[in-house]
């Protein structure tokens, strides 16, 4: 089976871990007899012209790639969308040179206009050499009213033409069937979780540590777990709190913990993925308080570690985590936040069964070898 991937966001220079469970999925598929190519365009804002890694050298040795980098312009939303599906066709002319037509090609989320699209460029690829494909919906901003009406009505092209729809939540699927008036079977596969990385450690240290990983920015609601975690100083002055990530909100929040004096708070900043590993072996739960979410890899990767998790109501990761025994938000306050964070510092430490249980779940559901099984039976239904 030859699989071509159209992801709509990919790994950068100045991202190295952006998209990282599509890479995961490719290797995946690739360690069970797949072949399996990358295609991606890279559009990059003129102003910054002169500041870019050439993108020959972000090829991957692992799985057959094609990228380009291209210049996008400010304000021209329609002209810049048009542009990038055009970069999608070139390169997978450039690909099909080199490697051969594919049997099937998967695209990953339909949505972020002239950032994303690669479902829009993989419904007119198909078209044009009757090749069969599948989207996979990752987007919060399917979520959001914000995508303009010719967008939503290419998006809602796509969904209805391509040969399998899939999205990484059930509550995902309920959000395109009401938006986009879907009467079709939508199936559920989650991302890959690297269950052989994130895995259960028996922590050494005696500090109850929390953790979160995010793009600092406001929908991750980071702030609010700052202020939760100052309540929770004023009992248990040896608790610390690790903020994994950058974003726009970075300095605001350091701010926020220089005005709560909190010592306890660390910015780690981007890390790599097993330093991400390392830092929840180290820890002892984890904290999702985001607005919404579509899947949330890294609340699997945290419970893949063993860890307890709290989360937000976010339409996201709450069934596996009230499965494996995690706490869910009835509501978004700060108030509730501390509150669940209190009692997971009063609970009995559940040690390394409880632990090695919730690992072992996320394996058997999210790992590389139970995702790829899940494709491979969608791309044989549909390859004839």
């Amino acid at each position: 089976m030859h699989v071509l991937f159209l992801p709509s966001w990919y790994h950068t220079s100045q991202k190295p871990t952006l998209g990282s469970f599509f890479k995961e999925q490719a290797l995946s598929l690739k360690e069970y007899g797949c072949n399996v190519g990358v295609i991606y365009p890279e559009p990059v804002s003129i102003k910054h012209a002169l500041t870019c890694t050439p993108p020959s050298q972000l090829n991957d040795v692992q799985i057959n790639t094609k990228r380009s980098r291209y210049f996008t312009l400010p304000t021209l939303y329609r002209i810049n969308l048009k542009q990038r599906i055009v970069q999608y066709q070139k390169l997978f002319e450039q690909y099909t040179r080199d490697f051969g037509l594919p049997d099937v090609l998967h695209a990953h989320s339909c949505f972020y206009g002239p950032g994303g699209a690669a479902g829009l460029a993989a419904q007119q690829i198909a078209q044009q050499y009757q090749i069969p494909f599948i989207i996979t919906e990752h987007a919060s901003a399917a979520k959001l009213s914000t995508t303009p009406k010719f967008e939503t009505q290419l998006i809602g092209q796509a969904y209805r033409t391509a040969n399998q729809l899939v999205c990484v939540s059930e509550s995902l699927a309920s959000i395109l069937r009401d938006r986009f008036e879907l009467d079709r079977t939508i199936e559920i596969i989650g991302n890959v979780v690297d269950s052989e990385l994130f895995t259960p450690k028996e922590k050494i240290q005696d500090d109850f540590t929390f953790i979160t990983v995010a793009h600092l920015r406001p929908v991750k609601r980071v702030a609010s777990i700052i202020s939760a975690f100052s309540y929770i100083t004023e009992e248990h002055p040896k608790a610390k709190l690790l903020i994994v990530g950058d974003g726009e909100d970075k300095q605001k929040l350091k701010t926020l913990r220089e005005s709560l004096k909190l010592k306890q708070v660390k910015f780690i900043g981007d890390s790599s993925r097993e330093t991400v590993a390392k830092l929840m072996q180290s820890s002892d739960c984890y904290v999702n308080w985001s607005e919404y979410e579509t899947f949330s890899v890294a609340v699997h990767e945290a419970l893949s570690c063993g860890l307890e998790v709290i989360s937000s109501p976010c339409e996201g990761p709450e069934y596996v985590v009230k499965k494996l025994n995690g706490k869910v938000a009835e509501d978004a306050t700060i108030d509730t936040l501390t509150k669940l964070m209190f009692e997971v510092l009063k609970k009995t430490s559940c040690g390394l069964n409880e632990h090695n249980q919730r690992h072992a779940y996320i394996d058997s559901n999210f790992s590389r070898d139970a995702i790829a099984q899940q494709l491979i039976r969608e791309y044989n239904a549909i390859v004839k």
